[in-house]
């Protein structure tokens, strides 16, 4: 090799890789399972009582990505999905990611969210939904606000969620680097075994046994820091 190729190729190795394209925004699909969703109140709502309106409960979506930076999402709790899948029933709800690639702060934004109807007396319509992304995180966390609706009941929250949604005794369940089953909760995640009420329901939901939880950030969005044993 050359005096001149060797100093070029030592020049693109000191240089890096500045110019790497970031990934797009994306999420994880259904196939990957459900989200786990944390609605925590943030109002006193209309109309509401402890049982039509409670302060924290949960739920599990799926999502589904198609062309255009299309989303759609469902409640996995909802018992009256449209068999086969009709993409106009009302129970889904549709947006776009605003933009192909994650902004400054790591997020894809879905500006324009419709109303998930999930039954004849229950809906979500949900605002600032907002994934957190790059490579490393691949969308399995996201926030947002949501006002939800039962009955007469109508309350807002606001909402963090975590995929996959995992079962939980103890918090060494949610390890993510536990063998020979790790919990497949990304390890950059400061997370634990929630063993709350809302946690508790949703684990049962997965088939979970009595008194199970869900492995669940430990601080407010985006709860970072990494796995703590």
């Amino acid at each position: 090799m050359s005096r001149v190729l060797v100093i070029v190729a030592l020049s693109l190795v000191a240089a890096g890789c500045g110019t790497q394209t970031p990934a797009d925004c994306q999420l994880q699909s259904s196939a990957n399972g459900p989200y786990a969703l944390k609605f925590s109140q943030a109002g006193a709502g209309t109309g509401c009582t402890a049982t039509t309106g409670p302060d924290t409960f949960g739920d599990l979506w799926q999502f589904d990505p198609f062309e255009n930076r299309l989303i759609v999402a469902f409640s996995a709790l909802n018992s009256t999905l449209p068999s086969p899948p009709n993409p106009n029933d009302p129970i889904y709800g549709k947006g776009h990611f605003s933009e192909q690639f994650p902004d400054a702060n790591d997020l894809c934004s879905v500006p324009d969210f419709t109303r998930m109807q999930v039954d004849a007396t229950h809906a979500y319509a949900v605002t600032n939904l907002q994934f957190l992304n790059t490579a490393l995180y691949l969308g399995t966390e996201f926030k947002a606000d949501v006002t939800y609706t039962n009955g007469a009941c109508t309350r807002p929250y606001t909402v963090q969620a975590i995929n996959p949604a995992h079962v939980c005794a103890a918090k060494a369940d949610c390890d993510p680097f536990a063998q020979p089953f790790a919990s497949g909760v990304n390890s950059l995640y400061d997370q634990g075994c929630n063993l709350e009420q809302w946690a508790q329901d949703l684990a049962a939901a997965l088939g979970g046994d009595p008194g199970t939880g869900i492995c669940f950030f430990n601080a407010a969005f985006p709860s970072l820091g990494g796995w703590k044993p």
